[in-house]
């Protein structure tokens, strides 16, 4: 908190995600399973309370320095979907203690996803201050009980980000929208197709130009 107020940085982001506690049993890679070590199905309301506290702490920190916390919705976290991250922030109780409703993350976490990228984004837009995007094409094999995942250019996999980035527009969200882009292949034009097609819907929602807040994240 201290550095980013140094250097200006207006937010820190966090994910609260603890190593595997059974390195090789399931679970453990927190993608595509039936379960998912360290979730918030696993966690106790005082699991809950204790990390309030902490992120408490450091949200006045960050306060004294200007500075915003985001909780990133993560895969094998106590804040893992909409529901989890809210009553976390509601504990917290701090205005600069916001949401990162990364989807993507709710979308992998599981065999079969907790809620829909829908009901997750319209639920965590009032209370979000940051914002990764990913997209992803899921291949379901019931015979194993898995799902696999491959990232893919934001336009094109299944996570709809017209109706994700209309959500946010309308909950006032203004805030940092960082693409996280493509892993394999040429990256640098997968990721310029993200950013020209993010642009394109936040000038066609908005109907004003689009300002410098987008950044692709490897």
């Amino acid at each position: 908190m201290r550095f980013a107020g140094w250097t200006g940085a207006s937010i820190v982001n966090t994910a609260l995600v603890n190593p595997a506690s059974y390195p090789d049993g399931p679970g453990s890679g927190r993608q595509g399973e039936q379960v998912s070590q360290g979730a918030s199905r696993l966690a106790s309301a005082y699991d809950f309370e204790l990390t309030a506290e902490r992120l408490r702490t450091a949200g006045r920190m960050a306060a004294d320095v200007g500075v915003r916390i985001s909780i990133e919705v993560h895969q094998g976290s106590i804040a893992d979907n909409s529901w989890a991250t809210l009553h976390l922030l509601d504990l917290v109780g701090l205005d600069n203690v916001g949401a990162n409703p990364d989807l993507g993350n709710i979308y992998w976490q599981y065999e079969y996803p907790d809620e829909t990228p829908e009901a997750a984004i319209v639920a965590l837009a009032p209370r979000s201050v940051y914002w990764h995007c990913k997209n992803l094409f899921r291949l379901h094999i019931p015979d194993l009980h898995r799902s696999f995942f491959q990232r893919v250019p934001l336009p094109d996999g299944e996570i709809d980000y017209r109706f994700a980035i209309a959500a946010m527009l309308e909950a006032g969200y203004s805030g940092y929208l960082a693409i996280e882009g493509a892993q394999k292949g040429d990256q640098l034009s997968q990721d310029k197709r993200g950013l020209e097609y993010v642009r394109g819907l936040l000038s066609e929602l908005s109907g004003a130009p689009v300002n410098g807040q987008i950044a692709v994240k490897a």
